[in-house]
């Protein structure tokens, strides 16, 4: 079992399923999924698993385009809208779940498994350099506006950012 900053404890196992990985880019060779432009040696990128020519590869992205582009917070509008790839645990209806997406993979985490993506959300939030969070920065974050003060309150609850 490992702990994250925040006292939740994922273990191996789950953290492996969530797949959103942060990390410092070792070469200058990959570029951002999402913009197409190189993701210079020794900055931090995002890595999500797609499938690319019909195998599982992991997909960079710059943190900033990340937020922009492959997350989403909203409601489950249906029952059977799938599990959580981490937990593993059925998605309900009204629940809270965050939806990343990476060309066409696709795959929910629910609101016990939101600490797995601070890494990511904590980079793509923060000026190059900084340490603190920008104003007004999980507003850029799709669904996030849309969001009821209560869903909201228990979003950044779960994300301690």
């Amino acid at each position: 079992m490992t702990s994250t900053q925040s006292g939740v404890v994922y273990s191996a196992e789950v953290k492996a399923r969530a797949a959103v990985i942060v990390e410092e880019a070792k070469t200058s060779r990959s570029s951002c999924r999402v913009c197409r432009k190189p993701i210079e040696q020794n900055c931090l990128r995002v890595g999500v698993p797609a499938f690319v020519s019909g195998r599982l590869v992991t997909a960079y992205q710059h943190p900033e385009c990340f937020i922009r582009n492959s997350v989403e917070f909203g409601e489950v509008d249906s029952n059977g809208a799938g599990a959580c790839k981490a937990t593993k645990r059925r998605l309900r209806k009204g629940e809270l779940r965050c939806i990343v997406q990476t060309g066409n993979s696709r795959f929910s985490l629910s609101s016990e498994a939101f600490g797995l993506l601070r890494p990511a959300l904590s980079a793509g939030m923060k000026s190059s350099g900084s340490k603190v969070v920008k104003k007004g920065a999980m507003e850029k974050i799709k669904g996030v506006a849309k969001l009821m003060d209560k869903q909201r309150k228990q979003l950044m609850g779960k994300l301690k950012l």
